[in-house]
């Protein structure tokens, strides 16, 4: 990881910011950041929390290195509250409970971890607003309401859980709107539409869902606006255009889906920027450009869509700053860099053009100010990782042969398996079966999955 450390959410034992990535930790499968915190998820099911305790179910105070939390965790969302889900569907969640988005019989702010449901297989955190699909396909939300964002028909606080929708295959939160589709492909809003942003025609908030499109496949919502992308590989967009955002060569909002490109094949709507996917790897960029996040050599907002790379096959858009991976494995950043979050030393500027930030790179995720992302180790990398010079040239202690903590495994299965060398116990936490590789599947998106979307201030998992 490398950015802002105010409070210690790099967990290298310090609160001081890295212009340059830091390694935090190994077998790791999932990411997300959150305010002043982060979490990740380990192969084994483990979560970890680093930086604001409080906001991750651990107490008061902050803690600068990783700290175990809780075990069986299949997957986390974060804002400036958590979500954790279980490997056995239940739905946890600890942090700001403001606006009862953890439910209204918890206090305003937990320390510890909450029962928010059951039976639960997706999850994304709004900003005061929880939603989450259950194994029946139905769609659930509560917390802010305040302009329809929960689709329950006003604008009142919800405390309870309240059944949206039906058949529901995915969600994105937005600023103050909700976009989900449903296993038919129909595209369904509902909240906020003052600059249009769901595409119905008007400019009135929605309290109650409406359908958009059809024969939609990803859909990412924005501050104030809306992308989404049909079967087809057509890329459409609606809501605020102030700087650029929906590619329509013109500095106005619209109130109805606007064709931006073809071909496509994954999105990423920020706040007031837009990158995404076409099919033969090509990165495009459109809109809010002030830092240079767009990579275009310029701090000029762009109307139209800009190529910014080629051989792409992954994205994330941050504040003010965009990530993305190509084919061979090289992380690369643009934009903003005044935590350090593109680990460039040129600490406190902006980067206009994209820099190679990282090598054998599987997943990653741009925050609002600070990056992470998940590294394939080759063995002779691990070699030097847990051995001393010394050990390393004696081939009895760290050749692939050799079995140096004596718990009957050779160190190179030890290497492939995601194990400590130097400690025997460690087989107890892991599970292994020959032929598979966890160093080379540990992300949630993998070199040769097809992206489906991702949301610039939280972790979605990316499926093959």
């Amino acid at each position: 990881g490398m950015g802002a450390n105010l409070r210690g959410e790099l967990g290298d034992g310090t609160a001081n910011k890295h212009p340059t990535p830091i390694i935090i930790d190994s077998n790791v499968k999932q990411v997300s950041g959150g305010s002043l915190y982060a979490l990740y998820v380990k192969e084994d099911g483990t979560l970890y929390g680093l930086g604001q305790r409080s906001s991750f179910g651990m107490g008061e105070s902050f803690t600068t290195s990783p700290l175990q939390t809780f075990e069986g965790i299949k997957a986390v969302s974060s804002t400036f509250y958590s979500l954790f889900l279980r490997e056995d569907g239940v739905l946890l969640g600890t942090g700001n409970n403001f606006f009862d988005q953890m439910g209204n019989q918890y206090s305003l702010s937990l320390n510890a971890p909450v029962e928010v449901a059951t039976h639960v297989i997706f999850m994304d955190t709004g900003w005061g607003h929880t939603l989450y699909i259950t194994a029946d396909g139905t769609l659930w939300g509560l917390g802010l309401n305040e302009d329809g964002q929960l689709g329950a028909g006003s604008f009142a606080v919800e405390g309870v859980p309240v059944e949206v929708a039906s058949d529901v295959v995915s969600v994105s939160a937005g600023g103050g709107h909700t976009l989900y589709i449903t296993s038919n492909g129909d595209l369904w809003g509902m909240g906020n539409n003052l600059s249009g942003q769901l595409g119905d025609g008007t400019y009135v908030n929605r309290t109650i869902p409406v359908m958009l499109d059809s024969n939609v496949l990803a859909a990412s919502a924005g501050f104030g606006h809306s992308l989404y992308l049909k079967a087809d590989g057509v890329l459409y967009g609606t809501g605020t255009n102030d700087d650029g955002e929906l590619g329509t060569d013109a500095f106005a909002i619209t109130n109805s889906p606007f064709e931006i490109d073809t071909n496509v094949a994954a999105i990423s709507a920020g706040e007031y920027a837009s990158l995404y996917l076409k099919e033969d790897g090509t990165l495009m960029g459109m809109g809010w450009n002030e830092y240079g996040q767009l990579g275009d050599g310029t701090k000029a907002d762009r109307i139209i869509p800009q190529s910014i790379a080629s051989d792409v096959v992954a994205i994330s858009s941050g504040g003010g700053h965009s990530l993305f991976l190509t084919e061979d494995g090289v992380l690369h950043g643009m934009g903003l860099n005044e935590h350090g979050q593109l680990g460039s030393e040129n600490y406190g500027g902006h980067v206009l053009t994209p820099i190679e930030l990282a090598s054998n790179v599987d997943a990653f995720h741009a925050g609002v100010n600070h990056s992470f992302f998940l590294r394939i180790v080759d063995f002779e990398e691990w070699q030097e990782t847990h051995f001393t010079a010394e050990e390393m040239a004696d081939p009895e202690v760290s050749s692939r042969e050799a079995d140096a903590d004596g718990d009957s495994y050779n160190n190179y299965f030890e290497f492939r398996a995601g194990l400590n060398p130097r400690d025997a116990k460690s087989r107890l936490y892991y599970s292994y079966s020959n032929g598979n590789n966890p160093s080379l599947t540990i992300g949630p998106i993998h070199l040769n999955a097809k992206p489906i979307v991702q949301t610039s201030d939280r972790l979605t998992v990316w499926t093959p």
